[in-house]
């Protein structure tokens, strides 16, 4: 385990970051892994909080109401990722970004539960940056549900949570950088604890 990232490293991280496609999905690969950014499926309702920042066109895996306990198309998008994953994979792990995140937290869920891709290796690991939680229990009941697996663990750091840290009795998060990260600018804490947490 490194104390530090390389710059290679950490360059890779900002570029992965970096990627938007108008198209459909991303594709990166470096020597014999390949990373793949799929895109919401449903034309984005309403008016977009992005607008002015990225162009058009915008999507969203599924919709919410206001309270976000219920959802349309959530059971389609399901059955989407899930597919994709076992005609595309064996993925070893999922990065998910808003609904994204959300998402993949739903699917390792559903997963240990025996509840969807049963054709598909268990997933190892999740990176969720920004990502809420379901609050249907029907959902909550079997997604959240504590994992059997002893060697389960979660690593958390977000710019809120400098106090969980001290609770963390575990090694691989670098606790000196995320409690003195109160000094530094947003941009620059969120940079700083998601390359953490990715090297962790």
């Amino acid at each position: 385990m490194a104390d530090q990232l390389t710059d290679d490293q950490i360059a890779e991280f900002k570029e992965a970051f970096s990627l938007f496609d108008k198209d459909g999905d991303v594709l990166m690969e470096q020597g014999k892994k390949a990373k793949v950014f799929p895109d919401g499926t449903f034309p984005a309702g309403g008016k977009s909080e992005i607008e002015g920042i990225f162009p058009p066109p915008y999507f969203e895996w599924f919709q919410f109401n206001k309270e976000f306990t219920e959802y349309t198309n959530l059971d389609e998008c399901i059955s989407y990722l899930c597919d994709y994953m076992v005609k595309n994979g064996p993925f070893e792990g999922l990065l998910g970004f808003s609904q994204g995140a959300t998402l993949s937290a739903l699917l390792i869920g559903y997963q240990s539960q025996s509840k969807v891709l049963s054709d598909h290796p268990p997933i190892k690991f999740m990176i969720s940056i920004s990502g809420s939680k379901f609050r249907d229990p029907s959902i909550c009941d079997i997604a959240y549900k504590e994992p059997d697996q002893d060697d389960a663990s979660v690593k958390q750091l977000s710019e809120w949570s400098s106090n969980i840290l001290e609770n963390l009795k575990n090694e691989d998060v670098n606790e000196t950088k995320a409690l003195d990260s109160d000094k530094s600018t947003d941009v620059e804490l969120e940079e700083n604890n998601m390359v953490e947490q990715v090297a962790a």
